[in-house]
This record gives C-alpha cells, sequence and structure tokens, in this order.
C-alpha cells in the first residue's frame, strides 16, 4: 500500500477490486493519496507485471480503537479492478468460527523492517512463526486477536509489515493456505516473550463479507484522488513522492522523474510545484506552459502586456490597466508629488483633493461626473454601450477606476437612434476583462470607456455621438451613479 507515493503498508487482496489491511494504516486518510501495487516481490522494480491502482473508498472498522488497536481491519477499494493472473491472485478467507491450533505453524509476509529499527526490505520476505496463546498483559479479546512467535524471539513481524498477512494452512485441505491474521502490533520485533498480536480475519467474516456484497449502511470514506508529486506516465502510473523527483534515482520507466532537474537558465523560468523549465517569454503569455500553471500566477497587467507584444502600452500616460502597473513607477516625481496623468505632469499631495481643481485639460476646468451612462470608444468614436445585462459588482469596478467610491445605483435607460449627448474627453481608458485561472485583469489596446453626462446635451457646441438602436429591445444603456471620489 502506497501512500503520498511512499511504501506506508502491506495488504491481502480478497478479489480484483478489494483489498483487506490493518485499520492504523489509514490514521487521517481524507488527507492522503493511497494506491495499490501487486504483482512485484522487490519494491524498487520495474515490470510490466505490475499493476497499479488508486484507493477509491475505504472502509475502516466502525468500532475501530486507534488507542488500544482494538478492532484493527479495514477494507479498500480501488477505481479499476485488477486483472488477476499468476502474479496477482487473492487470498482465501476463512469461514466465521476458523481458528487455528495452538503450535500451528503459520506464516506472515512482508517489506517491513528486517530487525528492530533497522533498514526496511526492498523484497518481499517471509517468515514461519506458530500460534502461540496470547499473554495476558497485551489486554487483547482473544477472539479478535491471534498472536505468533517463539519464546525466545529471533522471528517476527516489524515495522513495515503492518496489514500484511498471516497465512496458515486449512486443515481441511492439503495444500490450501487461509487468511488467518492481519498484522497489527507488538512490543519492538523478535524480542524474547514478546509475541506479535495479528487481527483474527475470521472474527470478522460477517463484516467483511457485508461490505464486499453492498449489504452493509456503513458509509464510505474517500482519500484525496490527486497524487502530491508526479505520477508516471509510461509503465504502472504510479505516484511518487515529490522526494523521489531529482533524487539521481530513476524511478519511472520513462525517467521523466530525473528530468528538468537542472537550476534553470536565464533565458528560462523554473514552475514553482513541479520540477519543470519553460522559456521566460512563456511566462505571464496567458498561456499554461508549466503544468501547475505557476508561470501564469503573480502576473501583474504590466507583464501580460510585456509578454503579449503589447509593450508601448507601457508608460505611455494612459492607464490601460485596471492594477495600474502599466504605469507604476514610470515617472519620477519628487518627494510629495505625484504624477497626474491627466495633466501629465508632478503635482504636489497636497493639492490632491483639496477641493480645489488643479488639473486644467483642452476643455478648461476638468468636471468629474459622478453619474453618467457608460460609453466605450470604438475606433476613435465614442457610443454608450448597449448592454442585456447589467450587475452592482460591475458598477463597483467602474467608479472604483475613476476614483470614486463603490457605485451607489445603475438603472436602466431605453435607446434612441441618433441622439446627441454631450462628448466629453475620457476620464481614464477603462475596459475590464477577466481570465480565469489568472489573478490580473488585462486592458484591452485600443479601447477606451467613460461616463458621459447625459443632462448637458448641446448638440450646437459639442460633436454628436450616436446612441445605438435598440428598437429590438434586445439591449439598454445603462446609467451609473458612483459614490463621493475616494482620496
Amino acid at each position: 500500500i502506497i501512500r503520498d507515493g511512499e511504501f506506508k503498508c502491506g495488504g491481502s487482496l480478497l478479489d480484483n477490486t478489494w483489498i483487506l489491511t490493518a485499520g492504523h494504516c489509514f490514521h487521517m486518510l481524507e488527507k492522503s493519496h493511497f494506491e495499490i501495487q501487486l504483482g512485484m516481490l522487490r519494491r524498487s522494480s520495474i515490470s510490466p507485471l505490475e499493476q497499479t491502482r488508486a484507493v477509491l473508498s475505504v472502509y475502516v472498522h466502525p468500532k475501530y480503537n486507534p488507542l488500544t488497536l482494538e478492532n484493527d481491519i479495514t477494507l479498500l477499494r480501488v477505481q479499476e479492478p485488477f486483472q488477476l493472473n499468476q502474479w496477482t491472485a487473492p487470498a482465501c478467507l476463512p469461514s466465521l468460527g476458523y481458528y487455528p491450533r495452538n503450535d500451528t505453524l503459520c506464516t506472515v509476509v512482508g517489506w517491513g523492517n528486517v530487525q528492530e529499527n533497522g533498514p526496511e526490505s526492498d523484497s518481499l520476505r517471509e517468515v514461519a512463526i506458530p500460534i502461540t496463546p496470547c499473554k495476558s498483559d497485551l489486554q487483547v479479546d482473544p477472539k479478535k486477536v491471534l498472536c505468533a512467535g517463539f519464546p525466545e524471539g529471533k522471528k517476527d513481524s516489524c515495522q513495515g509489515d503492518s496489514g500484511g498477512p498471516l497465512v496458515c494452512p486449512d486443515p481441511s485441505t492439503n495444500g490450501r493456505w487461509l487468511l488467518a491474521g492481519i498484522v497489527s502490533f507488538g512490543l519492538g520485533c523478535a524480542r524474547p516473550e514478546e509475541l506479535g498480536a495479528y487481527t483474527n480475519v475470521a472474527y470478522y467474516t460477517s463484516w467483511i463479507n457485508g461490505i464486499l456484497d453492498g449489504k452493509s449502511d456503513q458509509p464510505m470514506r474517500t482519500p484525496k484522488q490527486k497524487c502530491k508529486g508526479m505520477i508516471c506516465q509510461r509503465g504502472t502510473g504510479v505516484c511518487l513522492s515529490p522526494d523521489f523527483i531529482c533524487d539521481g534515482i530513476v524511478d519511472c520507466l520513462n525517467a521523466e522523474d530525473e528530468v528538468n532537474c537542472g537550476s534553470a537558465t536565464t533565458d528560462q523560468f523554473t514552475c514553482s510545484k513541479v520540477f519543470q523549465c519553460v522559456p521566460i517569454s512563456d511566462k505571464c503569455d496567458q498561456i499554461g506552459d508549466c503544468k501547475d500553471g505557476t508561470d501564469e500566477s503573480s502576473c501583474s497587467c504590466a507583464d501580460v502586456l510585456r509578454s503579449t507584444g503589447s509593450s508601448q502600452l507601457i508608460c505611455d500616460d494612459h492607464i490601460d490597466c485596471s492594477d495600474y502597473s502599466d504605469e507604476a513607477g514610470c515617472r519620477n516625481c519628487s518627494a510629495g508629488e505625484y504624477y497626474s496623468f491627466i495633466s501629465s505632469k508632478c503635482m504636489p499631495y497636497k493639492e490632491m483633493c483639496d477641493e480645489h481643481l488643479q488639473s486644467e485639460s483642452r476643455m478648461g476646468k476638468l468636471k468629474r461626473e459622478q453619474s453618467g451612462i457608460v460609453a466605450v470608444n470604438k475606433l476613435g468614436h465614442w457610443q454608450p454601450s448597449c448592454v442585456k445585462n447589467w450587475t452592482s459588482s460591475v458598477s463597483n469596478d467602474i467608479c472604483s477606476y475613476f476614483g470614486y467610491g463603490p457605485g451607489l445605483s445603475y438603472t436602466f435607460i431605453p435607446g434612441m437612434e441618433s441622439a446627441p449627448i454631450k462628448n466629453l474627453e475620457p476620464q481614464q481608458g477603462f475596459l475590464w476583462k477577466t481570465s480565469k485561472g489568472f489573478n490580473s485583469q488585462l486592458v484591452l489596446p485600443k479601447s477606451d470607456a467613460k461616463i458621459v453626462d447625459e443632462t448637458s446635451i448641446s448638440s450646437a457646441l459639442h460633436s454628436i455621438v450616436k446612441r445605438q438602436s435598440t428598437t429590438t429591445n434586445d439591449c439598454k444603456l445603462v446609467n451609473v451613479t458612483c459614490a463621493n471620489q475616494l482620496c
């Protein structure tokens, strides 16, 4: 059993879908990704005979006690059935009431430590140990637990063998072995006078069959279905722990776990969450080139403009980005000054929001309208925008962009063909577009928007802007009112 790409426990195959193992192997199981590997004797080997499946659901015994390890038994169901063959075959369950006699020589198998506090075994190992009465100091229910081992110690299961099988010969059939126990716990490994404790499978056959037959009402628990490291693309598709990636040892059949492991050069970007490098020109181009998408994270709007061939919009005294990043740091004003994009010069901070207009535009004193129809510049011509739907959040975005507080209200206005409205200079360009998966907002070039004052229409003094026709009632003009200007 593999947990987050690393060996965790052993288990026993019951059929092509179900695995029987120990309950203590699945502590906080919802936070981890589990896989089952079958068909290999050596953990580090790669072979076409090996099969790997992700665990879909887990059924820990409802009365499992993690403190005493009572009822230490769990059933697992995999996403896809295994192909049964001579290397992948199910174990034989005992019947209810089966209990191996004392001194019956049984066999325990696993990849656990070769000795107490020793290294794990790369190859599957087995050891024959006799069934022995459990000692009273273990404080176990003898109906639920089998004990096995020699009085002198020397042979035992150990850490890493948990969940694996203890098989005993079937007394009624020559050459047949039964899944009698599940490796559960013990004091140390192979110590004199210390026996290993094994969950008695026969005691739980009714619970097991109820789950397998779908007759149990016990709810399943679901582990994470996504690998935390990387999945080998060829071979068994095993999930690798991040510790095994770029460690100098090939674990995947196609060696992709050791590819792109070097540091990125100056013309490359290193992806943050996967071991991958991409050309620096691919960063912030609104196309995810890293498998984890980090080449498009933490991108400002200015970064996007640079990578998409719109660098001319940066530092052009015109705000094209909703985060103002295209004009940030472009003008070096003295201490106590700010750069005014309206007057195109540095202005004292003390004159900001002092209720005295210091900036002048081509039209004389600048008048900031807090209410008006939203208009869009199309190919140099201003036209009120005809919309089918509108939300308060859009009003808030527009008001915030112009330096006002949130939108107070918006109203729909029936469209009128060829009606004149005042052609004011835009306060700032604005056209918003949010891209899913990216944290920046991109303002499309060559297109601006403004709030137009419909209350002071003068066709004699100002050019005419044609309103969009809404004779079909498909869309309407929208008038937005903003809160007071923010300073």
